[in-house]
């Protein structure tokens, strides 16, 4: 065999092999054994004394004969009911699709967890019990053992059979089969790529720290909602839970940290497929259909074959959804949702290091670290169009959804954003905060910045972006006076204020203050209020032209909120109606009114009190009160959970403005109690443009005298006097971001100089005074030395 030319697995790179395990399964005299290589990785072993130099390996290898790829495929969003889909990954198409097979007295093969949660191999069931093993994401490369040579003992037995598993899986099984057979049907994932098993073992027994592990959930949706998380259960009672942003494992993978070599240049990750069948999320597909996305789960499929088409349409019977979708469409959604049909996941630049080190300083400690050194470095040298400033990390459901909204807007039009954050949050404040767990689930984060710093930014950003919520209250403002109004700029960054508030019809800036604030302002390129007393407001004190545009919550689309709903604890409880109150300060005539209101109505009630706790004494003394006697008080909502009870609700009460709000967006009958104290603009902007001043009350009096929990809305109404608005704001907002860089005004110019001159005859002042203190220091040196020589005489 020396003399003789190689002609085995051992002819393919090492970088190129997928695991597959074809060559292993093909290998007529099993002189092939699949190992763990150094980064945990499966791949084929050559016993030279046992191989036979035959090829056979390599005749069955889809990197030596590369398999040829379906045509352009059908696109269909699906759902099962909603039961199968609660234990599914997305949709439950692959249920529709098992349960035919085993009907027809057929066998699956699929990525199964073992018993003890470690690693992941595939298995054969024949029995519909045994489905809920195959069902569910695996973020690791499954083992294939010996299920090829299995399946072709079933196929020419004529059994029925569904083979699922990653492209290259699939592939391989093809090249060892060699042929078709009409029983066979193929189903291939959509994946992002193949973390090694070593990597996920190490984890997870980390995680676990020495008891069992009961269950290992990647997409528990009854926690998470629809979405990528880790959650896992051991024997102790003990549960880590994690969502995908947050989770050091889950951003290995997502950022291709822990994957496999071959997947970067993976030649089926595009929209010609090796199987039957590919399945997916259908990430986005509330922008192409909003009745598609219900936040439960849609299913991508991709129907490649004749053999697929013509069992498709047997199977669309028992789908409660299957709709077909342009390809050109789906692709352009797979942009920024469902990469993998487009292009592979490209390596990390940090890969190699990675599995080189992370055995010595342990895996959970390594992707710490490694995430928290790479965040910067990742965020200083890539760009993004937006850097947003504004209340998002807060746990104020008001001022963080605020942010949500305008994200997701921003999102919408393109624009990648990045959130910076504030100066004055320390690092031990950021772990604790679920405003902070919410913002981490959604956005890109900055990590903390004090303010000299904050210039930094302008080499990370193109454009800096205010607003919403009252970040122009001079209350908001005294600790840094400029921050929010983007002093830290650059002259050549683009700035724009969008629905910014001063939280009153006054500014109440002091005057040497408000000539600082003045020239600021006069740098922006656009410059919108919340408030319409806010333009008058504007120009009155810092002749600053300004326009009127709608709080962000309105520009937001509806699938987006059903993605922070989706992740409540409260989405899958049964429905009932109920009143719920929102209270930022509570008096004993609002919770009266919630109370009575529900009575009237013949339903319960569920107050949410706000979490920042920043109430006056009369308040705390009433929320003291009502958390020991009233058990339909919630005082510990996260985010999430705040919209989900609001958006569920059958009637609101709320002295919120935010509550107000979102009782329009959800359309809920609602009462308004206007809250003064935190200021009634806003309000009155709300209410004249849609028509509900009637639903503002001053006291619960006037919410009786106009019988407000008997009186319907006609929202149809309502919703006609807001989308003209909306349009307006959003093309206000798409135009400040699209327009060109505008020069200094000479207003600017004029401004600059008054502040620069103020500041040199400060400085002139400090060193005249400095030259009296030296001169008076030099004439009491000169007395001393004066009186010591006459004491000498």
């Amino acid at each position: 065999m020396d003399n003789k030319p190689v002609n085995n697995i051992t002819k393919i790179s090492h970088d190129l092999c997928t695991g597959c395990g074809a060559c292993y399964n093909k290998c007529p005299v099993d002189a092939i054994t699949m190992q763990s290589d150094d980064e945990g990785f499966l791949a084929p072993r050559i016993k030279e004394s046992m191989c036979t130099n035959c090829g056979a390996c390599l005749k069955a290898c889809p990197v030596e004969h590369p398999i040829a790829l379906n045509a352009e495929p059908d696109c269909y969003a699906a759902w099962t009911d909603e039961e199968t889909r609660l234990k599914s990954s997305s949709g439950g198409f692959f249920s529709i699709l098992a349960n035919y097979i085993l009907d027809a007295g057929g066998v699956i093969c699929g990525a199964a967890y073992a018993n003890d949660y470690l690693e992941v191999k595939h298995v054969w069931i024949d029995r519909k019990e045994d489905l809920q093993a195959l069902r569910g994401s695996k973020y690791l490369q499954s083992e294939i053992g010996e299920t090829y040579r299995q399946a072709k003992q079933y196929l020419v037995e004529g059994r029925p059979l569904l083979y699922t598993g990653t492209p290259c899986q699939i592939a391989g099984l093809k090249n060892y089969l060699n042929r078709d057979y009409e029983n066979l049907y193929l189903v291939d994932i959509m994946c992002h790529g193949a973390t090694s098993p070593a990597v996920y073992k190490a984890y997870v027994t980390e995680k676990s720290r020495g008891s069992k592990i009961t269950r290992m959930d990647f997409r528990e949706k009854a926690h998470w909602g629809w979405g990528s998380a880790f959650s896992l259960f051991t024997e102790n009672g003990t549960v880590y839970r994690e969502n995908c942003y947050n989770d050091p494992y889950m951003k290995g993978f997502l950022s291709a940290l822990t994957t496999r070599k071959s997947c970067d240049t993976c030649r089926y990750a595009n929209i010609h497929r090796v199987s039957d069948f590919s399945l997916g999320d259908f990430w986005g597909v509330g922008d192409l259909a909003p009745d598609c996305d219900d936040r439960k789960g849609t299913s991508l499929i991709l129907v490649n074959s004749e053999k697929a088409r013509a069992l498709s349409e047997k199977l669309q019977k028992d789908c409660a959804l299957f709709r077909k979708f342009e390809t050109p469409d789906v692709l352009e959604i797979a942009k920024t949702r469902n990469g993998s049909i487009r292009v592979p996941t490209k390596k990390n630049a940090k890969r190699d290091r990675f599995f080189s080190e992370f055995a010595k300083t342990g895996c959970t400690k390594f992707l710490e670290a490694y995430h928290n050194t790479m965040n910067d470095q990742e965020q200083t040298a890539k760009k993004y169009d937006v850097g947003y400033v504004g209340w998002w990390d807060s746990k104020n459901y008001g001022s963080a959804l605020t942010s949500f909204a305008m994200n997701r807007t921003l999102k919408n039009m393109g624009k990648s954003v990045l959130m910076l954050e504030h100066d004055w949050v320390t690092d031990e404040s950021l772990s604790n905060s679920y405003g902070l767990q919410f913002a981490k689930h959604f956005y890109e984060c900055s990590k903390v910045t004090t303010a000299k710093n904050y210039a930094r930014f302008n080499n990370v950003c193109d454009t800096f972006l205010v607003g919403s919520d009252q970040l122009w209250h001079w209350e908001n403002n005294k600790h840094n006076p400029g921050f929010y109004f983007l002093n830290f700029a650059y002259k050549d960054h683009k700035k724009i204020a969008y629905a910014t508030s001063f939280g009153s019809d006054w500014s109440t800036y002091p005057e040497n203050i408000r000539l600082r604030i003045g020239y600021y302002m006069s740098r922006f390129d656009a410059i919108s209020v919340r408030e319409k007393s806010g333009v008058e407001l504007c120009k009155r004190e810092f002749d600053m032209e300004a326009t009127h545009v709608m709080d962000p919550v309105f520009l937001c689309d509806m699938a987006s909120y059903q993605e922070v709903i989706a992740l409540s604890k409260y989405s899958e409880q049964k429905k009932e109606k109920y009143v719920f109150s929102y209270i930022l300060d509570p008096t004993e005539d609002k919770i009266n009114m919630v109370r009575d209101v529900a009575k009237k109505l013949r339903m319960p009630y569920r107050i949410a009190i706000d979490a920042l706790k920043n109430n006056d004494d009369h308040s705390k003394k009433v929320i003291s009160e009502m958390l020991d006697s009233d058990p339909n008080v919630l005082s510990a909502l996260r985010i999430e959970d705040w919209l989900c009870q609001l958006a569920n609700a059958s009637f609101v009460a709320t002295d919120s403005f935010h509550g107000f709000c979102y009782s329009i967006i959800f359309k809920k009958p609602m009462i308004g109690y206007v809250n003064e104290r935190r200021g009634k603009a806003r309000f009155d902007s709300i209410t004249q443009l849609t028509g509900l001043q009637d639903r503002l009350v001053t006291s619960y009096a006037q919410a009786l005298e106009r019988r407000l929990s008997d009186k319907k809305i006609n929202f149809a109404v309502v919703e006609d006097r807001l989308n003209k608005k909306i349009e307006e704001s959003k093309k206000w907002l798409s135009d400040a971001l699209n327009a060109k860089l505008r020069k200094p005004s000479v207003k600017e110019l004029l401004l600059w100089k008054c502040l620069e001159h103020d500041d040199k005859i400060n400085k002139m002042k400090v060193q005249e005074l400095s030259n009296e203190v030296q001169s008076l220091q030099a004439r009491l040196e000169r007395l001393e030395q004066m009186l010591a020589a006459r004491a000498d005489d």
